[in-house]
This record gives C-alpha cells, sequence and structure tokens, in this order.
C-alpha cells in the first residue's frame, strides 16, 4: 500500500514539473514571438523624418551603394539590438553581403526572421545574403537584418554606431548607422 502511494506521489510530481516546463516553453515562445511582430510591425511606423535621416547618409563603394541605414536603440539594458539598411548594386555582377561586424557588439550575425505556419522566428544566416546584379538587398524589421548581441553599451537614440560589411568582391565597406527608436511613430527632430 505505502509503494503504490510512493508511486501515485511520484507520478504528480512528475506530471508538475512537467507541466511547469511546458508552461515556460510556452512563456518564452510567446515573448519571442512578440518580439518578432513587434519588428515586423515597426517598419509601418517608423516616421518620415527618421526616412529622410536614414537617405541622407548613403555611402558609394566600388558598384555598391549603401543607404537607408539605422539601428534599432536598445529597449532593455542588457538587450539585443539589429540594424536595417537598402544595399544596391549597381554593377553587372551578383554580389553577396557574407558578414558585418562592429565594435558596438561581441556576436554580430546576419539574421532573417521567417513567418513558421504564423509563428515568427529569426534564422542565423552564416552563408549571408545575395545582391543580385542591378538588385538591391533590403535590410528591415520582420525581414533580412543584422543581428547585435552582447553589446558593449546600451544603443540610445542619437547616437552612431560603425558597422563594416565584408562581401565576395567588394572590399569591406565601413558605414556610420543612426541609433533610432523605430516604431515609436515620434518624430525625432526636436
Amino acid at each position: 500500500m505505502v509503494d503504490s502511494k510512493k508511486g501515485v506521489v511520484r507520478s504528480l510530481i512528475w506530471r508538475m514539473l512537467l507541466s511547469g516546463l511546458l508552461l515556460g516553453l510556452v512563456i518564452v515562445v510567446s515573448a519571442c514571438t512578440s518580439l518578432t511582430q513587434s519588428m515586423t510591425h515597426d517598419t509601418a511606423e517608423t516616421s518620415s523624418h527618421e526616412m529622410n535621416q536614414m537617405d541622407e547618409e548613403a555611402v558609394t563603394a566600388g558598384d555598391l551603394t549603401i543607404g537607408a541605414m539605422m539601428a534599432r536603440a536598445t529597449i532593455v539594458e542588457d538587450g539585443n539590438s539589429a540594424a536595417y539598411l537598402l544595399i544596391t548594386n549597381n554593377g553587372q555582377q551578383e554580389e553577396r553581403l557574407l558578414e558585418a561586424s562592429t565594435p558596438a557588439a561581441g556576436t554580430v550575425q546576419l539574421h532573417e526572421s521567417l513567418d513558421d505556419n504564423g509563428v515568427m522566428r529569426m534564422e542565423h544566416r552564416p552563408d549571408g545574403f545575395v545582391i543580385p546584379a542591378g538588385g538591391s538587398l533590403q535590410l528591415e524589421p520582420g525581414g533580412k537584418h543584422v543581428m547585435l548581441m552582447n553589446l558593449a553599451e546600451p544603443l540610445a537614440p542619437g547616437e552612431t554606431i560603425s558597422i563594416t560589411l565584408s562581401f565576395v568582391n567588394q572590399d569591406p565597406v565601413t558605414v556610420a548607422v543612426p541609433v533610432m527608436e523605430i516604431g515609436t511613430g515620434m518624430d525625432h527632430s526636436r
């Protein structure tokens, strides 16, 4: 009889532990989904002033023009960030963005946000992104982007960070990327 009660108690404890783990997993997935959906929604809310500021800083290197640059201000003290930009390939040969680096972050990766049956998730793209000849590559919230992790310090609106972009055919290009609050719908001109 005692062994039977011990078995029932063990069974209940295991069920409670598994239920707690499952609940924790659901909370983590929900938080990641909310962040990714927020990033997707942010594109529509970037103010016209922010868009004009991004276009003013275009850089041309060889056949490439890099513009519409911005980095997301960090929301929490130890948070990550992302950088977005538009790379136009004016050449006759396909190019590939291989990697990015910045002193502002300990880890920098090329990522892509994907909709997986209604659940947004991010994937590391170690092979980079193709920039077609005569075409462009848009890095934007909710899509392809430069992920900035293990930040040296939080990124505040109004700051500028340098990011070096490495390509297959083009020498590395270092650009000055303004840090902005993305998705606030606020005019930061004041």
